[in-house]
């Protein structure tokens, strides 16, 4: 069964993110001999973490090969040169991880551009937090090189086109998260980025990749208080759109309201005054024009509120799901909004929309 839009992209990005890891790894020898079994046994089976590293490379291309034929439908003749180079040296393996890339980068973009630019995206998100954590020498060097903004623009540029097939919020909160590491990095001194904070930059990256390749939802992050918190965030800033509607129609809404006191006071002298009830039912027949133009001005408005209210709710989880996914060095998550240069809305741009329409 083919692949829907929505679990392709995500499964690109994976694939960008493994082929990373892949190049990037350590790679001993193939014929590297077992470790002898320890005796007496251990009381646990190992986990991933414990076994060999030509073992976990294997892995690595076995996930490869099959997210793959998950997409393409079929192999690729790099996964299996790529497999035979691990009998060889590293480089050799490495060459043959770059032949792999090459074809992939090929294959998925003619497939759909999307997919290409998923799998670049998994591919750069990778190695910016591999690569400086993997540096002996002139780590400072590396990390402002990976995590200047003029490098990440690429990867905030390919957030912004695919947070649509991307899982739900993950595009927001890897792009909150990654402009916080930015600016940390550009301001920290180069002493500062020594191997201690590698377990935050590693827990932050574990974030980034589950996020981005379904593995966790994003919603799931969230506590009860955090819900709590993004509804009241919510009413206030309905209650700014709501001043703003009521700021560019106000003319409208005191001349109708002026009508109507008029009409009432005008029927009530009259009808005292003459005794006539006709001028009772007249003025009545005004009211109800009168409020049938009050309620045209408050069709409009609830209109507009709920075109704006889902957008502006999705937005506030946004915020906070990008709190919650924060690991940076200094402590934990802070407050702090994004703005248009990562290329995604925030609830400010949908605070703005009503009036922005409302303009002749």
């Amino acid at each position: 069964m083919a692949m829907s839009p929505a679990e392709q992209v995500p499964q690109a990005f994976a694939l960008g993110w493994q082929m990373a890891e892949l190049y990037n790894s350590p790679v001993p020898p193939a014929n590297t001999p077992s470790p002898a079994a320890p005796d007496p046994l251990p009381t646990h089976l190992p986990g991933l973490s414990h076994l060999r590293d030509i073992t976990i490379v294997k892995l690595h291309l076995d996930q490869v090969d099959a997210g793959v034929t998950n997409i393409l439908g079929h192999s690729l003749n790099e996964v299996t040169a790529a497999r035979d180079a691990l009998a060889n040296d590293r480089d050799q393996f490495r060459a043959r991880i770059f032949d792999l890339h090459t074809a992939l980068l090929t294959a998925l973009t003619v497939d759909d551009f999307r997919l290409g630019k998923a799998y670049g995206l998994g591919r750069a998100l990778a190695e910016t937090a591999l690569l400086p954590m993997a540096s002996d020498q002139d780590r400072p060097a590396v990390f402002k090189e990976k995590f200047g903004l003029h490098r990440l623009g690429n990867i905030f540029r390919w957030l912004a086109d695919l947070k649509t097939p991307l899982p739900d919020h993950a595009a927001y909160a890897v792009s909150k998260t990654l402009h916080e590491w930015a600016e940390w990095v550009a301001k920290a001194e180069p002493e500062r980025l020594d191997t201690s904070i590698n377990p935050f930059l590693r827990r932050q990256s574990e974030q980034w990749r589950s996020l981005l390749s379904g593995e966790r939802l994003a919603v799931d992050l969230l506590t009860a208080n955090d819900y709590v918190e993004a509804g009241k965030e919510l009413s206030s800033r309905l209650g700014h759109t709501i001043g703003a509607y009521i700021s560019h129609y106000w003319k409208i809404i005191v001349s109708v309201l002026l009508v109507i006191l008029v009409i009432v006071g005008g029927i009530v002298a009259a009808t005292i005054a003459s005794g006539n009830s006709k001028w009772l039912w007249a003025g009545l027949t005004a009211v109800v024009g009168a409020i049938g133009g009050w309620k045209g001005v408050t069709a409009t408005l609830g209109k507009a509120m709920k075109v704006v209210e889902p957008p502006l709710w999705e937005s506030e989880l946004d915020a906070a799901i990008g709190n919650r996914v924060l690991f940076l060095p200094t402590g934990p998550p802070r407050t702090s909004s994004l703005t248009d240069d990562v290329g995604l809305l925030v609830a400010d741009d949908y605070s703005r929309a009503p009036r922005l329409a409302a303009r002749p």
